[in-house]
């Protein structure tokens, strides 16, 4: 499935400025959700006058289904059964670095085992959060 939501709409074109996204996946066989980010574009290099010069391009954001294993396991088996949503677009990098953190902690993803994320930003990890 390669459409992304966002308010209830399907994203086509994301907004002028915007550097990337934070989105929720739902796994709608399960209802486990992912809570990430996705820029817009990626590094690059071309030739210009026989020097590499760095460029950006267009990343793949529209295939893009998240980077946890487990997600993606999931997804592998039923890709049919996703839901793509665009939480909140940002318009720099460190704006986009603190949206994720963000929402990550106001859904409370650490605590709730129906999320598949395990940890934020590598240093808050579920396996210390949650008490046995």
């Amino acid at each position: 499935m390669d459409t992304w939501i966002f308010n209830n709409n399907l994203v086509d074109t994301p907004p002028l400025n915007a550097v990337g996204f934070i989105y929720i996946i739902t796994n709608l066989s399960n209802g486990k959700k992912y809570i990430g980010k996705k820029l817009l574009t990626m590094a690059t290099y071309k030739q210009v006058n026989g020097k590499k010069k760095k460029a950006r391009k267009e990343s793949k954001w529209r295939q893009y289904q998240g980077s946890n294993k487990e997600l993606l396991f999931d997804i592998s088996i039923n890709n049919h059964s996703i839901k793509k949503e665009i939480i909140e677009w940002s318009y720099t990098e460190s704006q986009h670095n603190y949206l994720e953190i963000k929402y990550q902690f106001i859904y409370e993803v650490l605590e709730d085992i129906n999320y598949y994320n395990d940890n934020i930003n590598g240093r808050w990890y579920r396996k210390n959060i949650i008490q046995k």
